[in-house]
């Protein structure tokens, strides 16, 4: 005889909270196999195959699909999971950037606040009432021609600049500035050992060699910024051009599947 549960079963089973089962059941994304009547209560019952499906559509809510696209996942034999999930990951991506671009705008007005030491009453106006435009026009491609004057410039660095003996100092001094760093990341923030380790990697990156309060401001808006930075943006800086990790990714795809082929033809 197979084994069913009642509601309180799979509740305790998957941690979900009996309304979440119920709101499952109201939007159709599930229906219990069977029920029990014991006079005129009715008690809706739970198979194993029930208590995988309530699994699956927890799963698909903490990754944002819709109980309607939950409900043809579920339902649907035939459905399409390779297309939809491309469509999910890149819903969750631009979600994601959008995110990424209020932290921005935030970081701005923080910026702003910090360095004339007043409150500024922004408005949407400030930044053309779309937050997304604003940031990626923030972060538009650099001139071709800026770009590569300034590739020449740390070539030109690194090449001319620096002699093999210099290099090794200078890794081993970076080395030493980040082991002092996670020595005292055991201490409070205001400790005097972890601001002492702090002073010191700036000052030798040179970003406190001539403090000013815009130069400080600067620091605190970089960091800042980058430690809210995803991956994908941070390399769409690098290379100056936006949605440069997604060109990068599907042309790894394509290269992966390239060599798949290969290696199945050699099989045969």
């Amino acid at each position: 005889m197979k084994r069913v549960y009642t509601i309180r079963d799979v509740s305790h089973i998957t941690g979900l909270d009996k309304r979440t089962i119920k709101y499952y059941i109201e939007r159709g994304m599930i229906q219990p196999s069977d029920k029990m009547i014991q006079g005129a209560k009715e008690t809706w019952l739970y198979s194993e195959a029930d208590v995988i499906k309530v699994r699956q559509i927890a799963l698909y809510r903490q990754l944002g699909y819709s109980a309607d696209k939950i409900r043809k996942m579920i339902l649907s034999p035939g459905f399409d999971w390779e297309n939809v999930l491309d469509e999910q990951i890149e819903e969750l991506k631009q979600r994601k950037r959008h995110l990424e671009n209020a932290i921005f705008v935030a970081e701005f007005m923080r910026y702003a606040n910090e360095a004339e030491h007043r409150w500024i009453a922004f408005d949407s106006s400030d930044f053309n009432n779309d937050i997304d435009r604003f940031a990626v026009d923030c972060f538009a491609d650099n001139d071709d021609e800026l770009v590569e004057q300034g590739m020449k410039k740390i070539n030109h660095e690194l090449t001319e600049g620096l002699n093999a003996g210099d290099i090794e100092k200078q890794a081993q001094k970076v080395t030493e500035l980040f082991e002092q760093l996670r020595t005292v990341l055991k201490y409070e923030p205001q400790d005097a050992k972890v601001q002492t380790a702090i002073s010191e990697i700036l000052r030798f990156m040179g970003m406190t060699a001539q403090p000013s309060k815009s130069s400080i401001q600067d620091v605190l808006l970089g960091a800042r910024l980058f430690s809210n930075m995803s991956f994908e943006r941070v390399v769409d800086l690098l290379f100056s051009k936006q949605g440069a990790t997604d060109f990068l990714l599907q042309a790894l795809q394509v290269y992966c599947e390239s060599l798949d082929r290969e290696r199945s033809k050699k099989d045969e």
